[in-house]
């Protein structure tokens, strides 16, 4: 129903003729699953009117949503189903086959012949063919929609969702080709070379968000999500100075405040005792409710002045109330107030391995080789630093660190160790090897995400 739903409401009802009872009562027989009846109701009007385009775009839409309704979705195992930050699988897509686009093609076309003004059926044209993963069409369709579409200034934004659709369907590499396609139809809207950035990022792929990244400022023009994705972005890869840059630059067009507080944050990060005038300031002179994230770590540095123990800094780093993104600064005030404690390091480790930052990751992790723990701790430890070798390539490494792990009490850990193990013996064609971990996870009884995934495995 959730599919279902969404293409109604996206590219159904965008446009209401003169025929408005058409579009309702077809979509109620649709949403009640009465296929047939839509199509018996549909055919009644064409009948008398063969070219009411409401009538034929329905139609449309009576085949598409049928074959949603019976089509099962995808599988395919992505590197969030997989990783060890994660404990439920997400919901797969379904893929359009492409005997269904071309059945809802050819009514929707004719529809265009008809009123070729129709850009929401250009929309629905461009939305089948990326869920069907026709790259081409798609690119063929978006040229064609900017022609018949107003851009309001979101135009280039709403073109994006095609490139996730391929995303998706698992497809990484084609939607940023797509993304880029929609980067060249708007050579002057930067805030689409800062999504690819952010596309890349969420990928894994930290080079190229950061050139895609340094290319939106060059841009004379950038809007404010844009500013402050980017930022962000900077921030949690640990380049503060360019966070810092953006955010001056951000302040100055914008008339904001985060310039100010962001230099508060990195003054508390070098243990300068400056930073409390300037937080102070800031929390003085701005609407808390304009900057609540900012507002309320300033609040909770400030209580900081005179002194700062490695539990105020766990604290404040298990604060969900405080982004990541500026959690970076205060490990960095940790790693030299504690520099003799490896708990910051193994602890920016796991957050750097988390946004798949795995060179960090394992730079920061690898100091757990001398860090006195509990055993909860040492296994933890243990756990994640293997997933960040593991991701790295360092995968006979990995192993080492895995070994252990699949003998631990707690099902989760065990059933980890044993998938990555089993995955990394089968890509070393030791498959009858890999084989008996994959069946030794997936006849558990103790359930897991790591159950679903070897019996994926297995298949």
């Amino acid at each position: 129903m959730k599919h279902l739903l969404s293409l109604l409401f996206v590219f159904v009802m965008l446009h209401l003729s003169a025929q408005k009872e058409i579009i309702p009562v077809a979509t109620d027989f649709i949403v009640a699953k009465k296929f047939n009846s839509a199509n018996h109701y549909l055919d009644s009007v064409l009948r008398k009117n063969p070219k009411s385009v409401d009538a034929l775009m329905m139609k449309g839409n009576v085949a598409l949503n049928y074959a949603l309704d019976t089509t099962k979705p995808m599988q395919f195992i992505t590197v969030d189903d997989a990783a060890v930050f994660t404990t439920a699988l997400s919901e797969k897509p379904k893929l359009l086959s492409k005997k269904t686009v071309y059945q809802v093609e050819k009514i929707w076309k004719k529809c265009l012949v008809i009123d070729s003004s129709r850009a929401d059926i250009r929309k629905g044209l461009c939305t089948i063919y990326a869920m069907a993963l026709m790259k081409d069409s798609v690119k063929n369709e978006i040229v064609r929609l900017m022609k018949s579409d107003t851009d309001d200034g979101g135009q280039a934004f709403r073109m994006c969702e095609y490139a996730r659709k391929f995303k998706e369907r698992n497809r990484f590499d084609e939607a940023m080709e797509l993304y880029q396609f929609i980067a060249e139809q708007y050579p002057t809207v930067a805030g689409v070379r800062c999504d690819i950035a952010s596309e890349y990022f969420y990928g894994g792929r930290m080079n190229e968000t950061l050139l895609w990244l340094d290319s939106c400022y060059q841009f004379k023009t950038v809007d404010e999500t844009s500013f402050l994705n980017g930022a962000f972005t900077y921030s949690l890869l640990g380049f503060f100075d360019d966070a810092q840059s953006v955010l001056s630059t951000y302040s100055r067009i914008y008339k904001r405040n985060m310039a100010g507080f962001y230099y508060g944050l990195m003054l508390f990060s070098d243990s300068s005792g400056k930073y409390y005038a300037i937080l102070n300031d800031f929390c003085q002179t701005v609407d808390s409710n304009a900057y609540t994230n900012e507002y309320y770590l300033s609040k909770k540095l400030l209580a900081y002045r005179d002194t700062f123990s490695l539990n105020d800094y766990k604290g404040l780093v298990d604060d969900k109330e405080i982004p990541d993104y500026y959690k970076g600064l205060l490990h960095q005030r940790a790693f030299k107030q504690f520099k003799n404690n490896c708990e910051p390091f193994l602890i920016y480790g796991v957050m750097q391995s988390s946004i798949k930052n795995y060179p960090a990751a394992v730079q920061f992790l690898q100091e757990g080789e001398n860090c006195k723990m509990k055993a909860e701790q040492a296994e933890y430890w243990m756990l994640h630093y293997a997933y960040a070798l593991y991701m790295f390539g360092e995968k006979e490494k990995a192993l080492v660190y895995f070994k252990p792990l699949i003998k631990a009490d707690k099902p989760f850990t065990a059933q980890a160790a044993k998938y990555f193990t089993a995955t990394v013996l089968a890509e070393q064609k030791k498959m009858e090897e890999a084989k008996k971990l994959w069946n030794e996870i997936a006849l558990s009884k103790q359930t897991t995400k790591y159950v679903q995934l070897a019996k994926q495995k297995l298949k």
